[in-house]
């Protein structure tokens, strides 16, 4: 009998890799270089580093199959648990479902809940990557049954929507589902860009930046929004809008045949769709409706253009922001308000930080990459080849 305990605990306490492959049980540890995987094998939740192994986060990926023709951004995260902390990298961080039913990452002697079960203490309950990717921690009944949701990753997006996710709240419980942009394609923390359901009831999507509303989708009806064009749906793709005492949100679904469906909130303020414009069609300048106006708060409207070239310096008048954690759509907008400003630039590699010029006067080699925008006073000034890796090399204001 006590050979028998001793060979259950031994389970009990095995690494992931040696159990169950989508589940994690109370007592096991998901360790740096392991992973769940759903059962449709289409999802996997593993620990990830986007800076040559000097931080690292947990995120839920799509499996990307060697047949399949990939496209810009196939191979980010769909989710990121601990997008706002990351921890430093080591090959002993460990993900653990505690005693007291919470999900924990283990690292250097520390711990940070991924999930709170608020204290409910209980010997049965597990964590299960779904086929859809949703990440759920459960309480069990005795026989192994579902007795309660304790919580989802689904409740907590970061910048992805994917199909069966809300965009909204739940009115009763104040839940908010809303995804809110990265830093930059580099740095996965909470950025500049949210979007979400009216909190006035006005029954339309909003995307904020900075807490200012940035672009509205107009009022639901006849199936679509009012802003959104019915045709960029695109035929394969399903949108909806609840409305019900209890929950208000957007959500949307995709034929059977249709694979690593997403669409993101990006670094620039724009909804984009897995290797296509969205459905949601949201704009960078003022349209013909749809957008709040960008009237700069010094300046009128510049006649803007993005280039995208070899990169460069500038030497001028320099004025370098204290906050770090801005992103370059960030800088361009204070480069913006100042009528003399020629040129800005991210201060770090990851694309965060901002520098912005005036009275630009020489162009010389440089050591790191800058980001420029060219005002069009007949001065040529270079960007770094990384700069807007998708799609959009050159826009026009109006």
């Amino acid at each position: 009998m006590g050979c028998l305990k001793i060979l259950l605990l031994f389970f009990l306490f095995m690494n992931i890799s040696s159990g169950q492959k989508n589940t994690i049980f109370q007592g096991q540890h998901l360790r740096v270089g392991e992973k769940l995987e759903s059962p449709n094998k289409e999802f996997r939740l593993e620990f990830f580093s986007l800076d040559a192994n000097k931080t690292q986060y947990i995120g839920i990926f799509y499996n990307l199959p060697s047949n399949m023709t990939l496209f810009p951004g196939d191979d980010r995260p769909v989710w990121v648990a601990n997008r706002d902390n990351p921890i430093q990298y080591a090959s002993g961080n460990t993900l653990t479902l505690d005693d007291d039913e919470n999900l924990k990452i283990f690292y250097g002697g520390e711990s940070f809940i991924m999930s709170n079960s608020y204290n409910v203490t209980t010997r049965n309950a597990s964590a299960t990557l779904f086929d859809n990717g949703n990440f759920v921690l459960v309480e069990l009944n005795t026989n192994g049954s579902e007795k309660k949701t304790l919580w989802q990753s689904f409740d907590f997006p970061t910048d992805t929507l994917l199909p069966g996710m809300k965009l909204g709240r739940n009115v009763k419980t104040g839940q908010i589902w809303s995804l809110t942009s990265w830093i930059s394609k580099d740095v996965p923390a909470s950025g500049s860009f949210t979007i979400g359901i009216d909190t006035n009831d006005s029954d339309q999507l909003i995307i904020w930046w900075l807490g200012s509303v940035f672009w509205t989708s107009g009022r639901w009806g006849n199936g679509t929004f009012g802003n959104i064009s019915r045709v960029s749906h695109y035929e394969y793709v399903n949108l909806s809008f609840v409305s019900t005492e209890d929950e208000k949100y957007v959500t949307y679904s995709v034929s059977e045949t249709r694979t690593l469906s997403r669409y993101v909130m990006d670094t620039f303020g724009f909804i984009k769709e897995r290797g296509a414009a969205g459905p949601f069609g949201v704009c960078f300048y003022k349209p013909s409706a749809g957008c709040v106006t960008e009237e700069s708060i010094g300046c009128s409207i510049r006649n803007d253009s993005w280039f995208k070239r070899r990169p460069n310096s500038v030497s001028g008048n320099r004025f370098r922001f204290a906050n770090n954690n801005m992103s370059l759509f960030d800088c361009k907008k204070q480069c913006e308000k100042n009528c003399s400003c020629a040129a800005f630039a991210s201060i770090t590699a990851t694309g965060t930080g901002c520098d912005i010029w005036s009275n630009v006067s020489i162009l010389n080699s440089l050591e790191s990459d800058v980001f420029i925008l060219d005002d069009e006073r007949g001065m040529f000034i270079f960007t770094s080849l990384s700069f807007l890796r998708c799609c959009h090399v050159t826009r026009k204001s109006r």
